[in-house]
């Protein structure tokens, strides 16, 4: 199971700062999404960068509609795959 987000604040340029219950946190740039589908709407300004927001600590959401899992970006945040942390996983499980 991955941590659960616990904070979230939005930064200038499309940049995120997370933090996570198991103490990861960082920044994360999302700009190169602000140029793509629905996430043309941070520079069109229909839905405003800055207010971001955690949904059940699993979604990173500014809308019903604009969402990004709290999971694919803990994974950025540390620059891991998801089979390189569910590794890391099973080798703390056995422990």
């Amino acid at each position: 199971m991955f941590p659960k987000l616990l904070e979230i604040k939005a930064l200038p340029n499309y940049t995120l700062w997370l933090k996570y219950d198991d103490e990861t946190e960082g920044e994360i740039c999302l700009s190169d999404m602000a140029e793509r589908g629905i996430f043309k709407a941070w520079k069109r300004n229909e839905i405003p960068f800055e207010n971001v927001y955690i949904e059940r600590k699993k979604i990173v959401a500014w809308s019903e509609d604009l969402e990004i899992g709290a999971d694919s970006l803990y994974l950025d945040l540390r620059k891991i795959t998801f089979e390189e942390y569910e590794k890391e996983n099973l080798a703390h499980a056995t422990n």
